[in-house]
């Protein structure tokens, strides 16, 4: 589970925001939707895939520098737990979102701080009421709402009064995607990406011989940083030169 809150956040990260952070599904289904291993590389599905996938990663590289106190609702967790299948049946989706939780997060990416309300209640928003008590919790404690919503394959739609991004504007709340909110920071992509693979590959064997089943976790972990080279590096079997990582603003 996701920690609770002891001390006021800094973000709040939307529900499909923070799952872009902590679950790969989007993606793989994405591949296997196009013939998996040998999918069309360069396909608008899978470009935008990657982008989102790449972008979540960088926005939470920027908030573990940052020692961000992050705000989400439950409704993210319940989505991934619904979504992607117990790591023990095996898909990656899952396996990944284990290895997120466990590893990654907590080893690599720790003075991130990604929390929960800290009751949880008989009705919890969810869908347009979950929007609502996003742009409601931003404005209360005046800090930013990181958002998703209007972004795809050809970049940022229109923005539409009752969408989340329409709200949080009516509301006087900053509202920004992942990209926007990594890139005004100003940091060095380069620099941060590889800082972060170094570490996972530094910190991998110790957490990997501290585990019951060391051969498992060590296959997991193998896959992982392969998608993590894909998506930040646009790494590809078969491929020279990197593929495309970015879609139109």
């Amino acid at each position: 589970m996701l920690p609770k809150f002891k001390v006021e956040p800094t973000i709040v990260i939307d529900t499909n925001s923070f799952i872009d952070v902590f679950s790969c599904h989007d993606l793989f289904e994405a591949y296997e939707k196009h013939g998996g291993m040998s999918a069309p590389i360069d396909h608008e599905e899978l470009v935008y895939r990657r982008a989102r996938a790449r972008e979540g990663i960088l926005l939470a590289l920027l908030l573990h520098h940052r020692r961000a106190i992050s705000y989400t609702l439950r409704e993210a967790w319940t989505k991934i737990t619904n979504l992607v299948k117990p790591p023990e049946e095996g898909e990656f989706p899952g396996v990944f979102t284990s290895m997120f939780v466990d590893f990654v997060h907590p080893i690599i990416l720790g003075e991130w701080l990604a929390g929960t309300p800290h009751r949880r209640k008989k009705n919890e928003p969810t869908g347009n009421h979950a929007d609502d008590a996003y742009v409601k919790y931003a404005k209360k404690n005046d800090i930013p709402l990181i958002s998703q919503e209007g972004y795809g394959p050809k970049g940022m739609k229109p923005v539409k009064r009752k969408d989340i991004r329409g709200k949080a504007a009516e509301a006087g709340v900053e509202v920004f995607t992942a990209r926007d909110y990594y890139q005004v920071a100003k940091r060095d992509e380069d620099a941060d990406i590889q800082w972060f693979l170094s570490r996972f590959e530094r910190e991998a064997p110790d957490y990997i011989s501290k585990q019951k089943n060391p051969p498992a976790i060590e296959n997991a972990l193998l896959h992982m940083f392969g998608a993590y080279r894909h998506v930040l590096l646009g790494e590809a079997k078969g491929q020279d030169d990197p593929v495309k990582l970015q879609v139109p603003k």
